[in-house]
Formats: C-alpha cells, structure tokens, sequence
C-alpha cells in the first residue's frame, strides 16, 4: 500500500513537473509572440508614422507649390491690369487735355462752333468717365471672382488632402483592428488546443487528484488571469499612447498646414490691399485732374458768359434809355393828345345833352309834361341812344394766373364837366339821330394795363423757368396771347375808322407790348441752363416752345404796327430774329439752383456761388474740407457728404 501510494506520489509529481514544465514553455511562447507582435506593431506604427509624414509633406509641397504659382500669376495679372490702366489713364487725360485745347481754341470763334465743341466735349468727357468707371468696375469684379476661385481651389485642395489623409488613417486603423482581432483569435484557439490535449492526458491523474489539481489549477489559472489581464492593460495602455502619439502627430500637421494656410492668406490680403491702396491714389489723382480741369472750363465759360453778360446788361441799359426817352416823349405826345381829345369829347357830349334834353322835353311836351330846366331826363320814357354813342368796353383782362399779381386797373374814364344850366336850342330828333349815326366808333383799350400784363406775364415766366414749375409757362403765355389777340382786333377795328389820337394810343400800346416781347425772347436766348442732362433738355424743351409761341405773336405786332403807320416795324422784325440768328441755345451759362438739395439754403448757395460753385458737377467733384472752409461758420453742423452724393445724383455721375 505504501508502494502504491510511493509510486502515485512519484508519479504524480513528475506529471506537476511536466505539467508546469509544459506551462512554463506555453508562457514563455505566449510571451514570445507577444514580445513579436508588439515589435510588428511598432514597426508597423512607424512605417505608416513615416508614410503619412511622408504624404503630409509631399502634399505641403505641392500646396505651397500651388499658392505660389497662383500668388504670381494673381500678381502678375494685378502689374498687367494696373499698367494697362495706367496707359488707359494717360491716353484719356491727353485726349482730355487735346479737347480742352481744342475746345478753348473754338471758343475764340464763331458762337455756334463754340456751343457744338463744347458740346461735343462734354458728351466725350461723360463717356470717358462712364467708360473708365465700368472698365475699373470690370477689372475690380474680375479680380475678385480669380480671388474667389483661387481660395475656392486651395480650400478643395486642402480639404481632399485632409480627407485623403483621414481615409488613409481610418482603413490603417481599421486593418490595425482586424490583425489584432485574427492574431487574438488564433492565440486563443492555440490556448484553447494545448489545453484541451493537457486535460485528456491527465484525466486520470485529475481523478485522482481533483481536490489538489484544482487548488493548483485554480491558482495557475488565477495567476494567467492576472498575467493576461496584466498584458491585455499593458497593450491597452500601448495602443492609447500610440493613438495619443498619433493624434498629436496630426494635430501638429494640421496646425503647421494651418498657419501656412493663414500665412499665404495674410501675404494675399497684404497684396491686395496694397493693390487697391495704389488704385485708389490713381482714382483721388485722376478724379483730382478731372476736377481740375472741369472746374477751370466752367471758370472759363462762366467768365466769358460773364462778360457776354455784362456786354449784354450795357447794351440793354443803352437801349432801356433810348427806350425812357422815346416813352417820355411819347406820353407828353399821348398828353397833349389826351387834352385835346378830353376837350372835343367835353364839346360833343355837351350837345349830345343838349339834343336830348331838346328831344326829351318835345317829347313831354307832347304829353303836356312839364320840364324843368336841369332836371335830370332819366323819370321819362326817352328813346333809346344808339349803340356807338356808349363807349366801347374795354378788352377783357387776361386769364388770372397763379403766383402771378393781378393786371393793374383801366385808368378812368375822364369825367366830363357838367352841361351849363341854359335852355338848350331845340333840334329836331332825326337830326340827332343823324347825327349819331355818323359818329365814328370809339375805341377804351387799357394801354397802361396791357402793357403791365406784358411785363408782369414776362417776369412770371422767367420765374417759372428757373423753378421749374410744369405748365405755368404755358399759362402765362397763353394770358399774354389771349391780351394781344384782343388788341390786335381793336387795332383792326380803328383802322377801319377811328382818330389819329386813338390809332397813336393803340399805336403805343403794339409798340410797349412788342418790346416786352423782344426782351422775353433775349431773355430766352440768355437764360442760364442747368448742367444736369434731364433739366437741360426740360428747360430746352420749354424755351423752344416758348419761342415757337412768341415769334407769331411778335409777326402778327409788327403786322399790326405796320397797320397803324410806325416807322421801324421792320426792325421788330430783327430784333426777333435776334435770338435766332445766335442759334437759340448757344451763349448760354451754366447756372443750377443747389437750392434744391436737402439741406441748402438761401445763404449757403450765395456762399457757394461766391465761391465759384454754380452748379451739380462742381459741388459733385467738390470734397467735405473744401465746402466746409467755403461755408465758413453757416456750415458748422452741414451734412456737406450728403449734398455730395445729391449733387453726383442730380449731375448723374457715378458715386
């Protein structure tokens, strides 16, 4: 029994010894192939750390290769387009300079080669403008759709790269997982397998032996446990440090990418901004010239429309002398006329009286009426007088019009002294009758209140032009046309029978209503016009009307002049045709009401125009600085900004 018990003993440990022979190799194995598989993972994890180094720094490369060549080929358009327009510039002030020579040569001559040179500069100039703002507008958007695109490309280019390289990462991860997840399997089928063969040989032993094999067991398996556990933590911590290591790699990269990026960016922003800086020099020097230039010919032509002016106001104040002195001669004429005509009009209704007192008391005496001496005919049924005995009524006033004072009244009719209180000589009745019906027709045309209506009609109309005030024009003159048409049929109506004193008195009323005229058309020939293009043409549009209606109505004077046997009605005719022979539009100044911009006054525009700013595109080329020292104190708190960009509105410049 003791033999027996020797002999399993002996037995039995040998088999322990071989057993933990056999687990001392099956350890050293394991450990050997996880020694291995680290090892290959290192290498692994540093061949693919080396290709995505590699990778990234080829793609930094080509990056940098490729924001290098657009930044020169972006540079080298910018030096193309700023030396382009830098020719484009200097081409258009020497044309400018070419037409401003021109254009003061012309003025030298003939007022109509003036008027079209000028013209013709002006229209050239605005569209040159108008060109070189588009060409800038072009050059501007087509340098921002290459900036546009380049960063468009670059941001693709960046984004496919940091695509590529997370692809490449998430499959080194994924065929990382997969190798690992095999190799576990297969070490744990091998695990699996050797245990299995260890178990069959020593079933029997483990019959025997339960209680101790599976103390050693359970202690063996604990202590593999904590040996496997102890080497899974550690290729767990293993794989954090290199995921951590990765991911500071790559957060390196894409930082270094990063300010690379955001350096050829800035070094772009730099470019461009330098680039327009210089572009906006050239503007402020060519909008500079500009101004310069355009404010000298508007010096220019204000100061010879200045002098044409004063010529003008001399030969105006020439003739309005003359024309004092013909009208004083012609009212001590119309005087002495008057007199005379009062004295024949006192004789004639005094024995008009005295026939119809002579009638009237025949008459009562029939019906054995009494009638005193002096008492007034009117309580007895007289006969009726005949229609040319009651003068004729005044021509109807012309049409009220708005904003305009009323006609001034009819002087009175003079009053005629009282017949004496004698018995009248009895005439027969069909004397009187006879009488009557030869007595010529007279005419009680208001000389002094169509003269003034002329006046009045003339400086309303002016006035309408310069407020630019629709139909009101038109109105006026259709009161005057109305007025005239009225003495023109009384002129008819005297010379067909009327005294030599009535046909001087209609004679003078044609000549004052004529001359008022004749200045109304020299006033159109003169009329300041506006540099806007849209109040240009309104005030050309209105003024050729006018004229259109002035000249029949100065025919149709002179006609009636002629009538009425004034000696210089042909010169009516010149002085009409004055304005004509000019050209109609051509001598004109460049004036514009700035009152119309918000925000100036009587007072600023008499400043602005003081100093030299009478129109749109002055004010418009002006800068802040400027108008502020023009305004002086009155411009402390003037939004002058405002009335720039009004100004470039109303003269159609581009802002």
């Amino acid at each position: 029994m003791n033999h027996n018990v020797y002999y399993h003993t002996t037995r039995n440990r040998s088999a322990h010894q071989e057993r933990a022979q056999e687990l001392r190799q099956l350890r050293a194995a394991t450990h050997a192939q996880l020694h291995d598989y680290r090892r290959e993972r290192q290498q692994a994890a540093a061949e693919q750390r080396d290709e995505r180094q590699l990778v990234a720094e080829l793609r930094q490369e080509e990056v940098a290769l490729r924001l290098a060549a657009l930044d020169q080929t972006q540079q080298q358009l910018a030096q193309a387009e700023q030396e382009r327009r830098a020719a484009d510039a200097a081409q258009r002030r020497a044309t400018v300079a070419q037409q401003l020579a021109l254009t003061t040569a012309a003025r030298l001559s003939m007022a109509e080669l003036e008027q079209q040179r000028r013209t013709v500069s002006y229209t050239t100039l605005r569209s040159m403008v108008a060109q070189r703002l588009e060409l800038t507008t072009a050059a501007r958007q087509s340098v921002a759709a290459l900036e546009r695109q380049r960063r468009a490309e670059a941001y693709a280019i960046l984004q496919a790269a940091v695509a590529q390289d997370l692809e490449l990462a998430t499959a080194a991860r994924l065929s990382l997982a997969a190798l690992e997840q095999q190799r576990r399997a297969d070490a744990y089928a091998d695990l699996r397998t050797t245990v299995a063969h260890h178990l069959a040989l020593t079933t029997e032993a483990r019959l025997a032996l339960a209680e101790a094999e599976r103390e050693q067991r359970t202690v063996e398996y604990a202590s593999l446990r904590a040996a496997v556990a102890q080497r899974l933590a550690l290729t767990a911590a293993a794989r954090q440090s290199v995921a951590e290591l990765e991911q500071q790699r790559r957060a390196t990269d894409y930082a270094r990418l990063r300010a690379t990026v955001a350096q050829h960016l800035d070094l772009t922003a730099a470019a461009r901004q330098s680039v327009a800086e210089l572009e906006q020099q050239r503007r402020v020097i060519d909008y500079a010239q500009l101004r310069g230039a355009v404010a000298e010919q508007v010096a220019q032509i204000t100061s010879a429309r200045r002098e044409a002016a004063e010529l003008d106001q001399m030969q105006r104040a020439e003739e309005y002398s003359a024309l004092h002195a013909a009208v004083g001669q012609h009212l001590e004429q119309l005087a002495s006329v008057r007199q005379h005509r009062a004295e024949e009009l006192r004789q004639q209704l005094a024995l008009e009286h005295q026939a119809l007192q002579a009638a009237v008391a025949e008459q009562l005496a029939q019906y054995r009426i009494p009638l005193e001496v002096g008492a007034e005919p009117m309580a007895a049924p007289a006969p009726k007088p005949a229609p040319v005995v009651k003068a004729a009524p005044a021509p109807k006033p012309a049409p009220a019009v708005k904003a305009a004072p009323p006609a001034p009244k009819p002087a009175p009719a003079v009053k005629t002294a009282p017949a004496p209180k004698a018995e009248p000589p009895v005439v027969p009745s069909s004397a009187v009758e006879a009488k009557v019906e030869l007595a010529p027709p007279t005419l009680r045309i208001n000389q002094g209140g169509i003269i003034a209506y002329a006046q009045m009609a003339r400086v309303a109309i002016l006035q309408a032009l310069e407020g630019e005030a629709n139909g009101e024009a038109e109105i006026y003159i259709d009161g005057l046309a109305s007025s005239i048409h009225t003495l023109l049929d009384a002129v008819a109506t005297t010379h067909m029978g009327g005294s030599e004193a009535e046909r001087a008195r209609l004679n003078e009323s044609v000549d004052g209503v004529r001359r008022n005229l004749v200045a109304l058309s020299n006033d159109l020939d003169t009329i300041p016009f506006p540099s806007s293009p849209r109040q240009y043409q309104w005030l050309a549009g209105q003024v050729d009307r006018l004229r259109q209606r002035i000249t029949p109505l100065l025919q149709s004077l002179d006609v009636a002049a002629h009538t009425l046997g004034e000696p210089d009605a042909a010169a009516g005719s010149e002085r009409q045709t004055g304005g004509e022979a000019t050209g109609g539009h051509l001598g004109r100044t460049y004036r514009d009401n700035l009152a119309v911009i918000q925000g100036i006054g009587a007072a600023s525009q008499q400043r602005l125009n003081q100093a030299g700013i009478v129109t749109f595109i002055q004010l418009a080329l002006s800068t802040p600085n400027e108008l502020r020292q023009i305004l002086g104190d009155i411009g402390r708190n003037a939004d002058v900004e405002a009335w720039i960009t009004q100004a470039q509105t109303l003269a159609d410049l581009p802002q």
